[in-house]
């Protein structure tokens, strides 16, 4: 296997397992309140559980299938959201 294909692999499964939970977490959580090691166990959780919910739950109210191009912007989406919810939240005022 090479390198490039090890990177995609690692960066993919970042993308999908850990980014949006994480993002998810600067939303119920704000910054300094939680440490990193809870973040991200919580980042982890978040996203096994976010994801495929988010996905079956729209191909239902939709009816599309769900393929890597409808999953991929499904992920893409609500991290983008998480993130933008969570500098809002976080940013000082």
């Amino acid at each position: 296997m090479s390198w490039i294909v090890s990177l995609r692999i690692i960066l993919g499964l970042l993308s999908v397992i850990y980014l949006p939970g994480f993002a998810l977490t600067f939303v119920l959580w704000k910054k300094n309140e939680i440490d990193f090691i809870t973040r991200s166990a919580l980042a982890l959780l978040f996203s096994l559980v976010f994801v495929p919910l988010v996905a079956f739950y729209l191909n239902y109210l939709t009816g599309t299938k769900i393929t890597p191009l409808v999953s991929g912007s499904i992920i893409v989406s609500m991290t983008a959201c998480f993130m933008l919810f969570g500098f809002l939240r976080n940013r000082k005022t």
